[in-house]
Parts: structure tokens; sequence; C-alpha cells
């Protein structure tokens, strides 16, 4: 009987605030909005895996992405631009999208929450840049 073949694979799920809301009101611009959100994670994703290798990557693109979102970036996306472009914008914008969304949950589910890897990965890189 043949090895099993093991692959690793990742699982990245992040949220939308008001994704819900806006999907039962419009549908259209929701799914519109989900692209939006897509293109611009993978990008930042993609360039700092880039800039990781030490490879060439167009900055432009990603702020042409930036522009598209129109302001509305989610904390993960947030602070993988950080880890890309350094700006420290990045990362508060982050932290405090993440003290929103913790408010805003029941006390057990916050709990779980600020222990998410990303999560705990955007205090502890606040705490050091305070």
């Amino acid at each position: 009987m043949p090895d099993p073949t093991r692959k690793l694979a990742a699982i990245v799920f992040t949220d939308i605030v008001g994704f819900t809301k806006l999907l039962s009101e419009n549908e259209p611009a929701a799914l519109a909005l989900l692209e939006t959100q897509r293109d611009l994670f993978t990008t930042a994703v993609y360039f700092l895996c880039l800039k990781q290798l030490n490879r060439e990557y167009d900055v432009s693109e990603l702020y042409k992405l930036i522009e598209e979102e129109k302001g509305d970036i989610g904390y993960t996306s947030n602070y993988y631009i950080y880890k890309l472009l350094g700006q420290r914008s990045y990362l508060k914008d982050a932290y405090d999208k993440i003290l929103k969304m913790k408010s805003n949950l029941d006390p057990e589910v916050a709990e779980k929450f600020i222990n998410y890897p990303e999560v705990k990965a955007v205090f502890k890189e606040w705490k050091m840049n305070i």
C-alpha cells in the first residue's frame, strides 16, 4: 500500500466588519467589496513574500489597491501592509480595528479572538512601537 502524500495547507479567514449587513442590503456591492479586499490582501501577502526573498515588486500596484479600498481595509491587510511598507499608520489602523471588533463581541468570544495569531502579532508589534 503506497504511503499517503501529506500536503501542508493554510486556511486564512478574515472578516469584513459589517459584511453580513451589507450583503443583505446590497449583494452586488458586498461581492465587489469582497473582491477588492481579497485582491489587496493577496497582493500584500505576495509582495511581503517577495520582500523576504529580496525580490523586486511594484509597490505602486499595492498603493492602487489601497486607494480602491477608500480607507476600508481590514485589520489583517493593514497589518501585512505595515509589515511591507513600514508605515506605522497601517499598524495603528489594524490595532484600532481589532479593539473595535473586540468591543462588539461577547466577552467569551472576545477572549478567543484576541488570542488569534495575527491579532496577537498586531498587539505585540503595537506594544513594541509605542
